[in-house]
């Protein structure tokens, strides 16, 4: 089987252009014992990503040169053989860019069926929702009458 997977072709000086990426073809591999094979269904584009592609080191490493970009997804499993994990599990997870990733289950976790739409753990029910609302009421403390 055959998927495609974005890769960091080079840093881009200012805002980022189709030129700094590109879109390869690759097998993928037979899973492991202890793996599971995810088809990715939502990935998330982050405003820290933009850091990461600099080569300066920050509280999270840069993206390498020609690998596979990383973030946020949310996939179907298709293949299990971990025994935490079975096929069509919803999981997130922080994986590559590319249609199919592989987990040894470490860096996944299953979202439960929500009234919403499963983006939302992308989103509102995920890091960049969980930042503002911490932001707000943690560290702003906003009180009555402030605007």
């Amino acid at each position: 089987m055959k998927e495609k997977q974005i890769i960091l072709n080079k840093r881009p000086c200012g805002f980022p252009s189709e030129e700094n990426f590109e879109l390869i073809e690759r097998d993928v591999r037979d899973i492991l014992n202890g793996e599971v094979l995810i088809q990715t269904l939502f990935i998330s584009v982050d405003p820290y990503m933009r850091e990461r592609m600099s080569p300066m080191k920050s509280y999270i490493e840069p993206f390498g040169l020609k690998e596979v970009i990383t973030g946020t997804m949310i996939g179907r499993i298709v293949e299990s053989k971990h025994p935490d994990f079975f096929a069509d599990d919803i999981v997130t997870g922080f994986l590559g860019w590319q249609e199919f990733p592989i987990s040894d289950g470490s860096n996944i976790r299953k979202i439960q069926p929500l009234p919403v739409p499963y983006q939302t753990a992308l989103s509102v029910l995920g890091s960049p929702g969980l930042t503002a609302y911490f932001a707000l009421l943690d560290v702003g403390k906003p009180k009555k009458g402030e605007t």
